[in-house]
Parts: structure tokens; sequence; C-alpha cells
């Protein structure tokens, strides 16, 4: 006879549902972060390859190159007249209002040039520049000398006077061909006559 053998001892059954789990946790603890970091990484690439090929072949941002002149300065005892402010004022793109209300608007009141500046420590202040006014001549006197008309006053309105105001750069050119154009809006009697006149003779009789 054999001898019979004892009962070999089992340990607990191991549950497959616990294994799956558990690979479920570690995928979506590693594999959703990895997953993002490979979205980004390819659009990241995408994008900036394309940025890079377009630079590569010339398609680059191209910003118009302009020429300005320096800023203009307005300082007290000036040789500078009322008229060629407004001039300076035209160039730089203000517009005549009846009252200056926003920056980049003036007006006139005889010997008066009231403007607010667009930038600068004066920016949207109203400024107030007063001229002297130059000797009524008599007849068969000489000339009055250059410089007679100056800057007497730069005031801002509501606060005190001010030694000198420094306005905007001038766009004196444009490099780009299709930006070279300049124009500005001038009332009809500011043309001289003889102006008007030439360009009537030229026109289109049928007109």
């Amino acid at each position: 006879m054999t001898p019979k053998r004892p009962p070999a001892k089992t340990g607990p059954a191991k549950r497959p549902g616990r294994r799956r789990r558990w690979w479920l946790v570690l995928v979506v603890v590693f594999g959703l972060p990895a997953l993002i970091a490979t979205a980004m990484l390819g659009y990241t690439y995408a994008r900036f390859s394309s940025l890079i090929d377009a630079r590569l072949h010339g398609q680059r941002e191209r910003v118009p190159p302009r020429i300005y002149g320096r800023p203009m300065e307005l300082r007290r005892g000036q040789a500078l007249s009322g008229r060629q402010l407004v001039d300076r004022l035209n160039d730089l793109g203000y517009a005549e209002r009846p009252r200056p209300e926003k920056p980049g608007e003036f007006t006139v009141a005889e010997n008066t040039v009231s403007f607010r500046p667009r930038s600068g420590d004066a920016s949207g202040k109203l400024i107030r520049a007063t001229f002297n006014t130059p000797p009524a001549l008599k007849p068969g006197t000489a000339p009055p000398p250059a410089g007679i008309n100056r800057l007497e006053r730069l005031d801002v309105v509501g606060g005190r006077g001010r030694d000198g105001v420094r306005l905007e750069t001038p766009l004196l050119t444009s490099l780009m061909t299709g930006d070279r154009e300049k124009r500005r809006q001038v009332r009809l009697r500011q043309i001289p006559p003889h102006v008007v006149y030439a360009v009537l003779a030229i026109e289109d009789r049928r007109f």
C-alpha cells in the first residue's frame, strides 16, 4: 500500500478583476499625460515648422519703412508766427475745430492758437500759444527785421505757463511705392488765385 500524501496547501485564489483595475490605473496615470504631451509637441512642431519655412522663403511680416523728422518743439521767444504753427499742425495731421476737445485738434483766434497735443508730457491738455502782433507799417517805412513774429507765451488752460512744448515727429516720406502720397485738405481761400485759374484753364470746357 502506498502512503497517502497530505493535501497540498493552496493560497487564496488570485482575482483577475484586481489586476485589470491596476492596469487601468496605470494607463490613466501615465498614458493620459503622455497623450497630452504628444499632442502639444505635435502642434508646436507644426506651428513653428510652417513659420520657419515661411521665413526661409522670404515671406516675412513687412513693416513699411518710413522716414520721420525731428520732433516739433515750441518754446517761448521762438521766431515763429501763428500761420507757421498752423501749417506745422496741419503737417502733423491736426484738424481745425471751433473748440479743440480731443487730442489732435486746434483752433485759431486772433493772435492765439489753441491745440491739444497727442503725445508728450502735455498730451491731451489744452495748450494756448500766444504770438505778438507785428506793428502796422507806415507808407515808405522799411520792412520789420527778421524774427519780428515770435511766440510770446505758452500756457496750459487751467494751469501754469510753460517754457516749451514738444509735439510728435512729422512723417517726411515712406519708402514704399504705394504709400508715398501725402495729402492735406485745405480751404479754397488758402489756395493762391493763380493756382485756381490754372486748374480752371486746363479743365475740359464740356465738364
